[in-house]
């Protein structure tokens, strides 16, 4: 989805209306070109895997907060890009809440398309049998990927912190939930 993203962001920047490179040099508007090009792959979550492990060591090293090699920046690139594309995770809970059921049933909906044409169970993520389960999948997604990705980012700069602090209190909105729920459950149908 990320290389469709890519080629479409090309095609609008070529437009005529929308080229904003156009008073580049050859080398500059190759430079850019490259630079936009990571950047919307680097929202690729299974690129996001491959880079996590080393961001977390560089936050928690005393050069935690200089990236000035290329490989660096381009870690940090990568995990500020995935930061942005997830920041969902972070924001008021009204707000998260209501991206939540949007991104959820995006994903029903692919996994619907996936079930009917592949006559195979979708993964619970993408599963619409499995809605009851979104709280969990939330807290889970939210501890596994945003948490330690924004309580890395913000060992680098302080001033992130709220993102973590965001990330936490949504998954104690999700804890809240999942316990509401459970108490308006007949005793025998609780997990």
């Amino acid at each position: 989805m990320e290389h469709h993203h890519f080629n479409q962001c090309i095609v609008i920047l070529h437009n005529n209306v929308n080229n904003i490179l156009t008073n580049l040099t050859s080398v500059q508007h190759s430079t850019a070109i490259d630079l936009i090009e990571k950047a919307i792959l680097a929202t690729d979550l299974a690129l996001h895997f491959k880079h996590i492990d080393k961001f977390i060591e560089k936050s928690q090293s005393p050069t935690k907060a200089v990236f000035e090699t290329t490989s660096d920046k381009e870690l940090l690139l990568n995990i500020l890009m995935t930061a942005c594309d997830l920041s969902g995770g972070a924001k008021p809970w009204q707000c998260h809440y209501r991206l939540s059921q949007l991104v959820s049933s995006e994903f029903f909906s692919e996994g619907d398309l996936e079930k009917e044409k592949f006559k195979q169970e979708p993964i619970d993520s993408m599963n619409r049998s499995k809605s009851d389960k979104l709280p969990q999948m939330q807290i889970q997604f939210l501890q596994s990927v945003c948490v330690p990705m924004y309580h890395s980012l913000s060992l680098c700069n302080p001033l992130l912190m709220p993102m973590l602090d965001g990330c936490n209190s949504n998954i104690e909105q999700w804890q809240k939930l999942i316990q509401t729920q459970n108490d308006n459950k007949p005793n025998n149908e609780i997990n």
